[in-house]
């Protein structure tokens, strides 16, 4: 048997909705797609889904809270699926960032600097949760 990977990324939140940088705890789902949550837990409901990860944020949690709850799961928090925090735009309107800086941020080759986690570190965050994933479940 094959197995199959589901990644849903977090929900609209609050933030997205005012053009605004999260990447701490703050940003919350709308009610708009705490709604559409509970829609995709319909339409996953019979997918044989085994186990339920999640990056620790509140976001990401109560978009998969009713999927966990369809299929009588509970969600493995993992630190490895985190966002990549930027401190000097934590609250910032996304037109107030300059692109250049974002740009930046998100080359894989770009500097290092003491105030983010770069985006090739992210990578190698992320891959690792996926290799060990794929150890536990044998695909």
């Amino acid at each position: 048997m094959k197995t199959k990977i589901y990644i849903l990324r977090h929900s609209e939140t609050d933030y997205n909705v005012e053009r605004r940088h999260d990447h701490e705890w703050r940003a919350m789902i709308t009610e708009k797609w705490k709604q559409r949550a509970e829609i995709i837990s319909q339409l996953l409901w019979d997918s044989k889904i085994s186990t339920i990860y999640s990056s620790p944020l509140p976001r990401c949690i109560d978009t998969l809270t009713p999927l966990a709850n369809t299929l009588e799961q509970k969600i493995v928090i993992d630190e490895r699926l985190r966002e990549n925090f930027l401190w000097p735009i934590q609250d910032k309107l996304w037109s107030d960032v300059p692109r250049v800086f974002l740009d930046e941020v998100h080359d894989i080759n770009g500097k290092d600097y003491e105030w983010y986690e770069h985006m090739r570190d992210v990578h190698a965050r992320v891959s690792e949760f996926i290799d060990s994933v794929a150890q536990i479940h044998k695909w």
